[in-house]
């Protein structure tokens, strides 16, 4: 007679203490690459009076993406070996990835709002620091002859900076009460969003790999072409409202004049895609995993 696996079983714990075992062999890696911008950043600051960072971030992300993957391909096997059911592992790995998420908006978020509420001459950035204003971008169409625009940052406008002509008092960007917050739910839909993407290209290599090397590389090139088409410069004639969606942000002309234009950053919009994307990426995952094949392991392989 066979038992189904309850959740938070002894075959859960143990393959979350495994997990967690394979996840320290990325963190220590990753700290060791953060020493050694530490020191070039005490150099950096030798050199200039103050500068701003966005590195930590960038980092951090490629690492829980490689985190994720590298688990999906390589420690599943040896679960299946060991008779952990399939439900279980899936279940484990997705919980385990939105904890390392979390995990990782706490390392990003914590010395970004150190370095700015202290003010240090290093001051780290976020792509989700337009969450703390109430717009992040205006832009009004110049009226001089040159037919240009006039635009300028939620934060630089918080930051003395002069709003462009013509753009009303009332949509002059302001620093949000619950900014902080708001900041800190975007840099955890980032994380999740990429550590779950992670999940499932290591669950489609894990597939492609029991097909031989050649599927292998083939999907291996696909998802390198995928994640370059991410990035802005690679997405020509991409909706415009996909990509707003997908940054949280809300295009509005106030009273209908086509020549002021505000963004309007809303942090639920990416939470929720992201819980669908989420679900999505865990069900395709069960799929994938149901149907998966026991890879032999390799001799001496700690199990």
């Amino acid at each position: 007679m066979v038992r189904k696996t309850w959740m938070f079983s002894r075959q859960w714990r143990a393959s979350l203490h495994k997990h967690g075992l394979f996840a320290l062999v990325f963190a220590a890696g990753l700290l060791a690459v953060i020493a050694f911008d530490a020191i070039a950043w005490w150099q950096r600051l030798s050199w200039d009076e103050s500068w701003s960072t966005d590195v930590l971030e960038t980092q951090v992300l490629v690492c829980l993406f490689l985190a994720a993957a590298a688990w999906a391909v390589l420690g599943v096997d040896p679960l299946l070996c060991h008779g952990v059911s399939r439900r279980t592992i899936v279940w484990e790995q997705s919980v385990a990835n939105a904890a390392l998420a979390l995990c990782a908006t706490v390392m990003v978020y914590v010395p970004w709002a150190i370095t700015r509420a202290l003010q240090t001459p290093l001051q780290l950035t976020l792509g989700s620091e337009r969450f703390l204003y109430t717009y992040s971008l205006a832009i009004v169409e110049s009226p001089t002859s040159d037919g240009g625009f006039q635009g300028v940052s939620g934060e630089e406008m918080v930051a003395g900076a002069i709003p462009p002509t013509g753009l009303p008092d009332e949509y002059v960007p302001r620093v949000l009460p619950l900014g902080m917050l708001f900041v800190f739910l975007a840099v955890f839909v980032l994380m999740l969003g990429v550590a779950m993407a992670g999940q499932l290209a290591g669950a489609v290599l894990a597939k492609a790999r029991s097909h031989g090397v050649v599927w292998f590389a083939v999907v291996v090139s696909a998802i390198v072409a995928v994640a370059g088409g991410f990035r802005e410069s690679l997405i020509p004639g991409r909706p415009q409202w996909l990509w707003d969606a997908l940054k949280g942000g809300v295009g509005l002309s106030p009273d209908d004049d086509a020549s002021v234009y505000v963004d309007k950053p809303v942090v639920w919009i990416p939470l929720a895609l992201v819980v669908v994307f989420a679900a999505l990426v865990v069900w395709v995952t069960w799929m994938l995993t149901k149907r998966r094949e026991v890879m032999p392991v390799p001799k001496g392989a700690v199990v």
